[in-house]
């Protein structure tokens, strides 16, 4: 488990027809998924001081090997710099849009309005670092989002507002069959 807020998920295949979904030959890989969210916001536990400079290295990799993007979404998980990379990232080396999953983290009233605002006014000029990473870090970030630009990542990240916007109507669906079908049983059992 990485702390960067999102996660990876199996493995892309490597070649251009699929695979069965039982037949893991054609698989590039198919390690435990990876999953990130906000809670690792505070730092993770590294065991070496090397350790987040070789996740950053290793993020092309590890993302070029994934089938999916798997996004734990909350509000302050748009306000960080690291996740909107990771987003881009997952892009540049061939995810698509569709196959990034949200999973909002709160569905309440107040926590959807936050996230989807935040999702949908994003910009990666307000994002911060995580203070917790190292000064190396912290610099080869800004300079990807140099050469990446602005607008690249912005987009990319707001590229996902369709997708929370329809995990939480989803989720509030849910809530609603649940409470009904609790009502129907209170009425039933008196």
């Amino acid at each position: 488990s990485n702390a960067l807020g999102f996660g990876a998920r199996a493995a892309r295949p490597r070649v251009a027809p699929a695979a069965p979904a039982d037949d893991t030959s054609a698989l590039a890989g198919s390690g435990p998924p990876s999953t990130m969210d906000t809670a690792g916001a505070a730092g993770p536990a590294f065991t070496t001081a090397a350790a987040p400079l070789r996740s950053l290295e290793h993020l092309p990799v590890r993302l070029a090997r994934s089938s999916q993007l798997l996004v734990l979404a909350s509000a302050p998980l748009f306000e960080r710099l690291m996740p909107a990379l990771e987003i881009f990232a997952w892009r540049l080396t061939g995810g698509g849009q569709d196959m990034i999953r949200v999973l909002p983290i709160g569905t309440g009233e107040e926590e959807a309005s936050a996230l989807l605002a935040a999702v949908d006014a994003f910009h990666v000029m307000h994002a911060r670092s995580d203070k917790y990473l190292p000064v190396e870090i912290r610099r080869r970030s800004a300079r990807a989002v140099e050469t990446a630009g602005m607008a690249a990542v912005n987009e990319e990240v707001r590229a996902l507002f369709p997708a929370v916007r329809d995990e939480l109507v989803a989720a509030r669906r849910m809530a609603m069959a649940d409470s009904v079908t609790d009502e129907d049983e209170s009425r039933s059992s008196s």
